[in-house]
């Protein structure tokens, strides 16, 4: 039973974690090389595979910009304190 509990365990963590990473990258988002690629092309389609991927990374930074505020203006500090 204790083996069966700590499988358990970690098959959770691994499903956790596999989700988390796959929540954390917004579609249209390229990494660095892809990026350095198609700024070589120089084609037309690589100029719009690049708008879309700033337009991803924009709203990216926009959605962890809202969550650190609402992080910021719910810690209210020390309650005996202003």
């Amino acid at each position: 039973m204790k083996l069966f509990s700590r499988m358990l365990v970690i098959a959770a963590a691994v499903v956790a974690a596999a989700v988390s990473a796959s929540a954390q990258t917004a579609p249209g988002l390229l990494n660095k090389l892809e990026v350095q690629r198609l700024v070589a092309a120089n084609t037309p389609a690589a100029h719009a595979s690049r708008a879309k991927h700033f337009i991803a990374l924009t709203e990216t930074y926009g959605a962890d910009a809202a969550r650190y505020r609402a992080l910021a203006t719910g810690f209210v500090g020390n309650p005996n304190h202003r």
